[in-house]
């Protein structure tokens, strides 16, 4: 009997395992082909719709000319901004200007030279004085005070006033030297120095920029209407014609996007719509992302330019004249689920979910967009709801637990 009871032991303990050995199986099985997990959770995914399209910059861009040759000297720097009246940059002139400068140097010697001695002599100096007289003045004044060391003083000044008025060009040294005389030659010598250097001063305000393109009395902003498509295929020399400017003052209130794009849809736009657009050169460095208003629509032949007006940012762009551009057609928050969890039940579109207590419900969605691997649908209301027809109903949120292959379940099946 004892015999008997053990082996229904056994044969219980064998059939136990057996059973345990089938559900480790079954467990192991979804995971050896890939099917760990049947529920996915949504992710948050901004989805967009981008046009690309052609972009060309205007702005009400004021050049500045020199009548004279010379290298460019700047007084301000790329990019900054100005105001009426300041000087922007200098024109240094070729001739040379070395012998009027030294001459120049050794008149203001000179000149300081004569003070000097006039604190020693502040009785007998005047203006129409010369050096000399003001020397042998100095040195009778000395011979009578018997000042033997001063004397010996004044006679190296009075040799070292000599060698400087040899150092001198011709009139300088013919002039008698007074310091009145010295003064006028003075300002000959500046006023023939300054002409060969030409200031240039701004009479606009805005920011400057010493890149001239061409371009500039071409695309005015008040014109733009009368431009065509073929504008766009100049984009390989964008060096329209040579121009002599020195710089330009680019008004930094506002500028306008020339835009043109073969897209279909961009055929919906009209004047007073407001463009989201990312404007990048062509390195793909971003620039600007704005939203900037369509003020004029110019149409030519089968094609259209949108021209776009802008009033910030002109600080990123005031030195690109073309430019790539995309046109943010589209953009809404979604939820990305795969696009194999999407089925239809009574002609309503949705997915299987497993509630929180674990019963397999129908929840529907509404499909923003779908490529080969995934869906966006919608978040719904600030309560999650979508409508389906005249009614309401609660979408997926994310947090829900989505059946990946909603052929494995049956509704109002419940899961562990």
């Amino acid at each position: 009997m004892k015999e008997y009871q053990d082996d229904i032991k056994r044969k219980a303990i064998l059939f136990l395992g057996f059973v345990f050995l089938i559900l480790l199986v079954l467990n192991l099985l979804p995971r050896l082909f890939g099917d760990e997990n049947i529920y996915i959770v949504p992710e948050d995914f901004e989805y967009e719709v981008r046009i690309s399209a052609q972009g060309i910059l205007a702005r009400d861009e004021k050049l500045y000319f020199s009548n004279n040759e010379g290298d460019v000297f700047k007084i301000v720097k790329e990019g900054e901004r100005v105001r009426v009246g300041q000087k922007v940059a200098d024109i240094l002139l070729l001739e040379d200007t070395t012998d009027l400068k030294e001459e120049l140097n050794q008149i203001d010697n000179i000149i300081q030279f004569y003070d000097e001695l006039r604190k020693d002599n502040k009785e007998e100096s005047t203006l129409s004085s010369s050096g000399v007289d003001l020397l042998v003045s100095k040195l009778y004044k000395q011979l009578a005070e018997e000042d033997y060391q001063g004397i010996n003083a004044t006679k190296e000044s009075i040799a070292l006033y000599y060698e400087t008025i040899d150092s001198l060009s011709g009139d300088a040294a013919e002039s008698g030297l007074t310091t009145e005389e010295l003064f006028i030659r003075r300002e000959q010598l500046l006023s023939r120095i300054s002409q060969y250097n030409k200031s240039i001063h701004s009479l606009d305000s805005g920011i400057v920029s010493y890149e001239v393109d061409g371009w500039e009395d071409f695309l005015v902003p008040g014109k733009l209407s009368e431009l065509d498509s073929d504008i766009f295929n100049s984009v390989e020399t964008s060096e329209n014609v040579e121009n002599e400017a020195v710089f330009k003052v680019i008004d930094d209130y506002q500028w306008h996007l020339l835009i043109k794009t073969s897209d279909v849809r961009a055929s919906a736009y009209r004047v007073g719509d407001i463009l989201e657009v990312v404007i990048s050169s062509f390195d793909n460095n971003r620039l600007v992302e704005a939203r900037m208003p369509i003020v004029d629509i110019v149409e030519d032949g089968v094609d259209k330019l949108y021209v776009l007006r802008g009033t910030n940012f002109i600080e990123k762009v005031f030195d690109k004249r073309f430019v790539d551009v995309e046109i943010v057609d589209f953009r809404e928050k979604t939820l990305k689920i795969p696009a194999d969890a999407i089925i239809e039940i009574d002609g309503a579109v949705g997915v299987k979910v497993k509630e929180f207590y674990g019963v397999v419900t129908f929840r529907p969605v509404e499909i923003v967009a779908t490529d080969n691997r995934y869906a966006y649908v919608s978040k719904g209301d600030n309560n999650g709801y979508i409508e389906v027809g005249e009614e309401s109903f609660r979408t997926i949120s994310l947090f829900s637990e989505v059946i990946g292959k909603p052929d494995s379940v049956d509704l109002g099946e419940i899961l562990n």
